[in-house]
C-alpha cells in the first residue's frame, strides 16, 4: 500500500515560501499527484500548468466564468514556474508505506536530471487510518498521527499545503489549519480531489470540505462542484 505526501516549499518574489503535503493511500492517488507536481514544476511558458488538460471552447469558457475568486487563487497558486518557485519540497509519506518516498525521489531525479537531486526531504508520519480500519479504531490512531504532524508542520512552516488522498493529509492540513489560526504559518490548504471521483467526494474530501480545513477544494467534473457549492471546478489538472 503506498501513501504519498510531498510537501513543496514555494518561493517567488516577493518570496512567499509553501509547502505541499500529498497523502495517497494507494498507487492511482500518488501517480496523480505526481503528475500534477509534474506540471508546477514545469518551466514557465511550457504550457504544463494547472488546467492544461482542460477542454476548450464554449462550454469551458461558461465554467471558468462560472468561477468564484477561489478559482483565480487556483490559478495563481496552481501555475507553473519551475523547480524555482516550489522550493524547497518536502514529501510526507506513512510510516507503513516503503513505496512513495522511492516514487518521490525518482520523480526528483527525473525532474532534475541527476542522480543526486537536491532541494527537497521526504519525512514520515504514522498513518492515522489503514485502508480498511474500522472508523472508530481510527480515530486514536488519527490523534497519534496528528502529533507528528503538528511537529513536521511547526518545522516545515509551509505556505502552500497541497493534497489529493486520504490517511496522511488530514492530520497535516488540520495542523498548517491550527498554526494559520494562531499566527504560527501562513499555510494555505488546496485539496485536488481525484478525477476517479465523478459524483461523490472521498472521505478526505468530505471532511476538509465540512470541517472548513481548505481554502480551496479543486474538483475535475463539474458534477461534484454542483453537488457541493463551496468546491471549485478546475477542468482536468494533468
Amino acid at each position: 500500500m503506498e501513501s504519498l505526501a510531498p510537501c513543496l516549499s514555494l518561493a517567488q518574489p516577493p518570496s512567499p515560501s509553501a509547502s505541499i503535503p500529498l497523502s495517497t493511500p494507494a498507487g492511482g492517488h500518488t501517480a496523480e499527484m505526481l503528475k500534477l507536481l509534474d506540471h508546477l514544476l514545469a518551466e514557465e511558458g511550457a504550457g504544463t500548468g494547472a488546467g492544461a488538460g482542460t477542454e476548450t471552447g464554449p462550454a469551458a469558457e461558461e465554467g471558468a466564468a462560472g468561477r468564484s475568486g477561489a478559482a483565480g487563487l487556483a490559478g495563481g497558486v496552481l501555475a507553473g514556474g519551475g523547480q524555482a518557485r516550489y522550493s524547497p519540497r518536502c514529501y510526507v509519506v506513512a510510516a507503513t508505506d516503503p513505496m512513495s518516498g522511492a516514487k518521490a525521489l525518482a520523480r526528483e531525479r527525473l525532474w532534475q536530471k541527476t542522480d543526486s537531486p537536491s532541494g527537497f526531504s521526504i519525512r514520515q508520519i504514522p498513518r492515522s487510518r489503514e485502508v480498511g480500519q474500522s472508523y472508530l479504531t481510527s480515530v486514536a490512531t488519527t490523534l497519534y498521527s496528528l502529533l507528528f504532524a503538528f511537529r513536521l508542520v511547526l518545522e516545515e512552516r509551509p505556505d502552500l499545503v497541497l493534497v489529493n488522498g486520504p490517511g496522511t493529509c488530514i492530520p497535516v492540513c488540520a495542523a498548517a489549519f491550527t498554526y494559520r489560526v494562531l499566527g504560527l504559518a501562513r499555510s494555505q490548504v488546496v485539496y485536488v480531489e481525484s478525477i476517479a471521483r465523478t459524483r461523490r467526494f472521498s472521505l478526505s474530501a468530505k471532511l476538509l470540505y465540512h470541517l472548513r480545513l481548505a481554502d480551496l477544494l479543486l474538483v475535475q467534473w463539474e458534477a461534484l462542484a454542483s453537488t457541493y457549492p463551496r468546491a471549485v471546478y478546475a477542468g482536468r489538472l494533468y
